[in-house]
């Protein structure tokens, strides 16, 4: 190959070279692919006579937007009812006393300020146990994957 055909064959190639440093430079490939939503984490400890009536009833909402599950049976999760999304709502007894843990989503856009509120009652009168957080909330972000990686999302935590 003449010298000539070597510098014509370099100059193909150095944009090539050139798009690889700029790939070693960026986030790109570093991130990974950890999802995440906006909400409110909950955490609310149970009387062990709430957290195993059946016929208790969990509200959780965002401002005036509300939904509701029963209390759900060991090893299960809550099947709410209503306009406002709740995920990953579990009963965990492993460290003492009955710990409802759920995600309320945030549907709409969120802004510190937020109010967010979680009862637990029975209606029927099976036991006269009940719990009630409600707060108005500052949102942390959150970036799972990393700075310049999405997605952005953020959350706030209700505790009692």
């Amino acid at each position: 190959m003449s010298t000539k055909q070597q510098v014509a064959e370099a100059m193909r190639t150095l944009p090539l070279f050139a798009l690889v440093l700029a790939g070693c430079t960026s986030t790109a490939g570093k991130c990974t692919l950890i999802g995440c939503q906006s909400g409110a984490n909950v955490s609310l400890v149970l009387t062990p006579a709430l957290a195993s009536d059946l016929k208790a009833v969990i509200k959780a909402c965002k401002a005036d937007r509300c939904s509701t599950a029963n209390i759900p049976l060991p090893n299960q999760v809550c099947q709410f009812q209503g306009p406002q999304q709740v995920d990953l709502c579990v009963i965990d007894s492993e460290q003492g006393s009955p710990l409802l843990r759920m995600m309320i989503v945030a549907a709409t856009d969120v802004k510190d300020g937020d109010v967010y509120s979680v009862e637990v009652s029975d209606p029927t009168g099976g036991t006269m146990d009940s719990v009630m957080v409600k707060k108005s909330v500052t949102y942390q972000e959150l970036q799972p994957n990393g700075p310049g990686c999405g997605p952005t999302c953020y959350q706030a935590t209700l505790q009692k």
